[in-house]
């Protein structure tokens, strides 16, 4: 997990270094989408800013067009396109976590 107050929501990630993988979860109650090859050195994580989601439930889509960069993802709560900040875009090689 990364930072305060998250909440995994599906996870693919090797629970070892270097922690490659897929995770999507709510930080601050803000979904977000984090690709992994290398935790913090070689990944990359959005989060939606349309602020903490007040309780409910939502609907939440992904997108990606596998290009590896974070501008390839959108997301959407509710069919409604989110405002989404990228806080890292790193991302140069892998996500393959195998069987895990």
């Amino acid at each position: 997990s990364i930072g305060c107050c998250n909440q995994v929501i599906f996870s693919k990630r090797n629970p070892v270094a270097p922690n490659n993988g897929i995770e999507i979860g709510l930080q601050n109650a803000s979904p977000y989408l984090r690709l992994d090859n290398n935790t913090s050195t070689n990944d990359f994580l959005q989060v939606t800013m349309d602020g903490s989601l007040p309780g409910g439930l939502y609907h939440l889509t992904i997108a990606y067009d596998g290009s590896g960069s974070a501008d390839g993802v959108q997301m959407y709560v509710n069919g409604v396109p989110a405002f989404a900040n990228i806080n890292r875009n790193t991302l140069t090689a892998s996500i393959n976590a195998g069987s895990i």
